[in-house]
C-alpha cells in the first residue's frame, strides 16, 4: 500500500502515528512493535522509516515533540491573557488540555515506556512540563507586581507546584475518567491559588 510514493517528513510522522495508536489498541505493548511492523501498517517502506529517522527512539521522539507541543498550546493562551485572564479561560485551556491528550495517550505511553532505556526522551517531556511551569512563574511575577495576586510562596516553585500538578492529573487519569469533572478540578485549584476571577 503506497510503497512506491514519496512521503514527506510530516506525512511519515503523521502515518507512523496513526500506526503507532492503531497497533496498540488492543493493548499490545509499543516497546512490541518493530520499525518493520510500524511500516507496513503505515504503508511506507523501511528506507522512507530510515530517511527520516536514526531509529524507533528517534521516531518517537520526534512523535513527542510534536505531541507535546499541541499539549500545551492552549494553557499559552490564558497565561498570554495575564491579568484579563479569567476562570472561563482557565476552564476552556484544562478542557483542551485534557482532549488532546486523550488523542495523544498512545504517543505519550509509547515515549513514558521508552523513556526508561533513553533518557533523552524523559529529558525532553520533562523539558515541556518545565516549559510550562515557568510560563506559570512569569504570570505569578506579573500578577504580584501589578497587585493582583496576593503574596505567597515563590513564584518559581510555585510555577513547579502547579504545572506538575496538571501533569500528573492528567497523564494518570485512567481512560474512563470524566474529562468535565478532571477540568473542572484543575480550574478550581488553579484560579484558587493564582486568583483569577470568575467574572460571572
Amino acid at each position: 500500500m503506497g510503497q512506491g510514493k514519496a512521503y514527506g517528513e510530516d506525512e511519515v510522522r503523521a502515518l507512523l502515528r496513526e500506526a503507532l495508536v492503531a497497533l496498540t489498541a488492543d493493548g499490545t505493548p509499543a516497546g512490541d512493535l518493530s520499525v518493520g511492523r510500524l511500516c507496513t501498517h503505515a504503508g511506507i517502506s523501511r528506507s522512507t522509516f530510515y530517511k527520516y529517522f536514526e531509529d524507533r527512539p528517534a521516531m518517537l521522539h520526534a512523535l513527542s515533540a510534536d505531541t507535546l507541543h499541541r499539549l500545551y498550546a492552549a494553557q499559552r493562551s490564558w497565561l498570554a491573557r495575564g491579568a484579563q485572564a479569567t476562570r472561563a479561560d482557565v476552564r476552556a485551556s484544562m478542557a483542551a488540555l485534557l482532549q488532546a491528550y486523550t488523542g495523544e495517550r498512545a504517543v505519550l505511553r509509547a515515549t513514558a515506556d521508552a523513556a526508561t532505556t533513553e533518557p533523552s526522551l524523559a529529558a525532553a517531556y520533562t523539558s515541556a512540563v518545565q516549559d510550562y511551569a515557568r510560563a506559570i512563574a512569569r504570570f505569578v511575577r506579573a500578577g504580584r507586581t501589578a497587585g493582583t495576586i496576593p503574596d505567597g510562596p515563590p513564584a518559581a516553585e510555585t510555577g513547579a507546584a502547579l504545572a506538575w500538578m496538571t501533569e500528573r492529573t492528567v497523564a494518570t487519569a485512567p481512560p474512563d475518567a470524566d474529562p468535565a469533572a478532571l477540568a473542572d478540578a484543575l480550574t478550581h485549584v488553579l484560579t484558587a491559588t493564582l486568583a483569577i476571577p470568575d467574572p460571572t
